[in-house]
């Protein structure tokens, strides 16, 4: 089974063998290789930790390393005594903070306080995404913005991005699309002779707003209420 780790996390590669022999001519070994994301294999020498006889194990640990994006193979080799091979997968993520650079109008405090509920897996990612959205639904409004971040000033606007990302977020999730690339689907199509259609259920049941269906109809509406919608086009000025 692989493990799943964030960038920056250290990992100290742990091997237990059974049976072993701690001397003599069939003494137990165990050498390590390391593959990184990028395909580099890396040799390691691994060191014996402590044998424990009446269990019939031998601990092995080696250096530990940092670990980057993507996936880490720990590949395991052991002569003499319990001769055998292992491979342990890491996969890792993104740091989840790391690279949030652009403009994000909701936390995952946020998101918790408002929907009364604990955040989901990868709810920073979900929220950017979600906030990059919630600018689609933005396009042609007035409203005014600090120069430099970009991002509302008066607390009507503050709250109602923050709102709309939020639900927007909530909504894609439970479409089984929880990163907004495309959260509701048209349910089929119709070219000359040639009729597909999606079964119902699932991201092509929840009809949505927007030309694609992927707007949260919340959302919308949390931004109606703040008269951030409905705008004509307009000449740069006070537009995000």
């Amino acid at each position: 089974m692989a493990e799943l780790l964030d960038a920056g996390d250290w990992r100290v590669p742990t091997l237990i063998v059974s049976p072993f022999a701690a001397s003599g001519g069939s003494a137990t070994v165990a050498t390590l290789q390391l593959v990184s994301p990028l395909g580099t294999v890396t040799p390691v020498t691994p060191t014996k930790q402590d044998d424990v006889p009446e269990a019939g194990k031998q601990t092995w640990t080696a250096p530990g390393y940092e670990l980057t994006e993507g996936e880490w193979v720990e590949r395991w080799a052991v002569t003499g005594t319990g001769a055998s091979k292992a491979r342990n997968i890491v996969l890792v993520a993104p740091d989840p903070v790391a690279g949030l650079v652009e403009r994000v109008y909701a936390t995952t405090a946020d998101y918790a306080n408002l929907l009364r509920k604990a955040p989901p897996t990868g709810a920073r990612r979900g929220l950017a995404e979600a906030s990059r959205m919630v600018d689609e639904m933005l396009l042609s409004a007035v409203y005014p913005v600090d120069d430099t971040t970009k991002l509302p000033t008066e607390a009507e606007h503050i709250a109602a991005l923050r709102d709309a990302t939020c639900l927007q977020f909530e909504w894609a999730a439970g479409s089984g699309d929880k990163h907004s690339t495309g959260a509701s689907r048209p349910g089929g199509f119709t070219i000359g002779r040639l009729s597909v259609q999606q079964p119902a259920g699932g991201a092509a049941s929840r009809t949505g707003m927007g030309p694609r269906g992927e707007y949260a109809p919340r959302a919308w509406a949390r931004l109606q209420r703040a008269g951030l919608t409905g705008h004509d086009p307009q000449e740069p000025g006070w537009c995000w």
